[in-house]
Order: C-alpha cells, then structure tokens, then sequence
C-alpha cells in the first residue's frame, strides 16, 4: 500500500469513528431526554382546568376527543385495576374511565377519571409509565 492509500484509508477510518460516537451520543441523548410526554402534573392541570367534579361521561368524552387523546372502553371497576384499591384507597367497585397517552418511545400516561354512583367526574388519577 502507497502512503496515500493509507492516509485516505485512516482519514476514513476517523470519519467513520467519530460518526459511530456522535451516533451513539445522540441516541443515548434522546433515550434519556427525548421522551415528548409532558409531566402528569401538567396534565392533570389541564383536564382538571377543564373538567370540574359533577361532570358527565359524555362530558369527559367530548374533551378526550377534542385532545385527541385515546380513551375507552366502557367504564370499568376499582377491582380491574391491580393496585387502585391499596394506592388510591377506592373500593372495588368504583366506577373507573379511563383514558391514555403514549409517547414516541414506549412510555404512557394512563388517565384515569374516578366517576361516582351516576357515571360522574369525582376524582382524577395520572400515572406515568416510563418506558421499559
């Protein structure tokens, strides 16, 4: 090999390592920080800012729409959930609606509206799931 093919052949080589690395950097950048979902507690800011305790179902459904935000199915009870009854203190059958919010990468936001007796807003819980 000529002393320019080499040179060109390490030039390359060095091109191609720092690429590798910036690479890796930014998508260790963007596993870390890259995550589009805002805090819960902004999104429980906003829905509360907009749904106030007595609203209906169809209340809350209208809304979820009008953000865009995936939410069904039917209501569901405390007792579906694995750890609403210990964590949240409510009773099984609680009725429970609930919506969710996914990121770009694998993590979620479940919302989850506490309605009472008459399939009204009582409560509302936010949890982030990061991702795995």
């Amino acid at each position: 090999m000529r002393t320019g093919q080499l040179t060109r052949l390490l030039a390359i080589l060095a091109i191609l390592s720092v690429s590798c690395v910036v690479g890796l950097g930014m998508l260790y950048a963007w596993y870390v920080w890259g995550d589009d979902l805002p805090p819960a507690s902004k999104i429980e800011k906003s829905i509360t800012e907009d749904i106030h305790p007595g609203a209906t179902l169809e209340e809350i459904q209208q809304y979820l729409d009008a953000e865009g935000i995936e939410h069904g199915p039917p209501v569901a009870k405390a007792s579906q959930f694995s750890d609403l009854e210990e964590k949240y203190g409510l009773s099984p059958d609680t009725p429970v609606y609930t919506a969710v919010m996914r990121g770009s990468r694998l993590s979620a936001i479940s919302i989850l509206f506490v309605l009472d007796e008459q399939l009204r807003f009582k409560r509302l819980i936010v949890i982030y799931h990061p991702p795995l």
